[in-house]
């Protein structure tokens, strides 16, 4: 008896049997390639602002000082993004629920991001982002789920009317035998190690007018419907926005890897 087949009786090929890795020969000796490896010309980074309240009106946003600081391109407020693009998909039948890159009018949870700044360099970026100001004026807010949907606790998303976003009944008819019982499930939250990346070029009409035929892309990315919904959000057609997959990523050991 082979000691593959001893370690997995089944006799499958593949499943359970051990196999050798092809890329781990180039991810140790350096060679792989991440959205980070990628230097476009001209290309600029971006550093967010992140609110330190759970709920809150943003009363102002100043900019002056980061928008002084030379190198810095652009300092970005959730006003005026909302105003350019469109909601991201919510992924629910839930039509008066939105969400923006960026915070506009009030903040929803500590570290929601309410403005970026796009700088020369990710330290000039990170540098003018500290200068940001913002009022806020602070809002009732509960952390627990249960308390969130009783009647009269303070809403999330008021133009929803509910703290409920979706209700769902899950039955096993055919089940020989039913117990009742409650399930906990603890908050779910991206952890460091599975950090964000990507690099943009403009569009194809921009990349008429200069000349470079292969700047209407984006770096790679986990989610197979993320082009669509780039396009929908800037606005555009479907076919205006395409994704690089030869790109290394994670391996979605977090909640969220890309």
């Amino acid at each position: 008896m082979s000691t593959s087949y001893a370690a997995n009786p089944r006799g499958f090929r593949y499943i359970g049997t051990k196999r050798r890795t092809k890329e781990d020969p180039r991810f140790v000796s350096g060679r792989g390639r991440y959205a980070a490896d990628i230097a476009l010309p001209g290309l600029k980074h971006v550093a967010l602002v992140a609110s330190p309240r759970a709920s809150a009106h943003i009363v102002s946003i100043r900019t002056d000082a980061a928008r002084a600081l030379p190198g810095v391109f652009c300092v970005l407020t959730g006003e005026e993004l909302c105003a350019a693009t469109d909601s991201l998909a919510t992924g629910v039948d839930a039509p008066k629920l939105t969400r923006w890159p960026l915070a506009r009018d009030r903040v929803r949870y500590a570290g929601e991001w309410v403005a970026a700044v796009v700088a020369d360099s990710r330290a000039l970026a990170e540098d003018a982002a500290e200068l940001v100001e913002v009022e806020y004026e602070p809002l009732p807010h509960v952390t627990d789920p249960e308390q969130a949907m009783v009647d009269g606790s303070p809403l999330v998303h008021p133009e929803h009317g509910s703290n409920t976003i979706l209700h769902r009944n899950f039955v096993w008819a055919r089940s020989r035998t039913r117990s009742p019982g409650r399930s906990i499930s603890s908050r779910s939250a991206r952890s460091g190690i599975a950090t964000r990346q990507c690099r943009s070029r403009p569009s194809r009409r921009r990349a008429v007018e200069s000349g470079d035929r292969d700047s209407r892309r984006l770096a790679s990315i986990q989610m197979p419907k993320y082009p669509d919904q780039t396009a929908k959000a800037l606005r555009l057609p479907g076919n205006a926005v395409r994704v690089h997959y030869d790109v290394d990523v994670g391996g979605s050991y977090a909640s969220s890897a890309d």
